[in-house]
């Protein structure tokens, strides 16, 4: 039988297949399930706190599911966005991006932060792997939304705030009303 080098055709696919099945193996600890099998975002996600391990394991997984991600994302179903992103658990830079906007629309702006930083420097990246970022430039669409959070942030501490009956000054006495 003449060999000209090529892996047989049969065993890419079950190669490829095998990634398909395998996924990650773990749930993450940002996640919790309920008596009926419900997720439950944990403290871990809303303290920016959830990491995502598994990198070739669950790229196929990841890739098979990007459209599902964007609609997610599109819609603002904020909390299925990130379920779905933490059990696939890959660690891309497009994965820390869908958490981070999760966690800034479900209101964890602190969160969000640590996860955009996090797709920032995220060593995968999904144009090298996935070869399609769902329309995104990483890093810069990180960057945007971090720049976001920040203004939110420092427009939020410029607000003075509101005197209440302790720290407003009595009024003067003026004596007796007469009617």
């Amino acid at each position: 039988m003449h060999n000209n080098g090529s892996i047989p055709l049969a065993f890419l696919a079950l190669f490829a297949l095998s990634f398909l099945l395998a996924g990650c193996a773990s749930v993450p600890t940002a996640l919790q399930y309920d008596n009926e099998n419900r997720a439950k975002l944990t403290d871990d996600f809303k303290n920016g706190e959830a990491r995502l391990d598994c990198w070739i394991n669950c790229v196929a997984v990841f890739a098979y599911n990007r459209s599902t991600l964007r609609r997610f994302y599109d819609t603002e179903l904020w909390k299925d966005l990130a379920v779905n992103v933490l059990s696939i658990g890959y660690g891309a830079d497009i994965s820390y991006y869908y958490l981070g906007r999760a966690a800034e629309g479900l209101g964890y702006a602190p969160a969000a932060d640590v996860y955009y930083r996090l797709s920032t420097v995220s060593e995968v990246k999904c144009i090298v792997v996935v070869k399609v970022c769902e329309g995104f430039v990483f890093p810069k669409d990180a960057e945007a939304r971090l720049a976001i959070i920040r203004k939110q942030k420092e427009e939020k501490h410029s607000q003075p705030t509101p005197k209440t009956e302790s720290t407003q000054r009595p009024a003067k006495d003026t004596g007796p009303i007469d009617y």
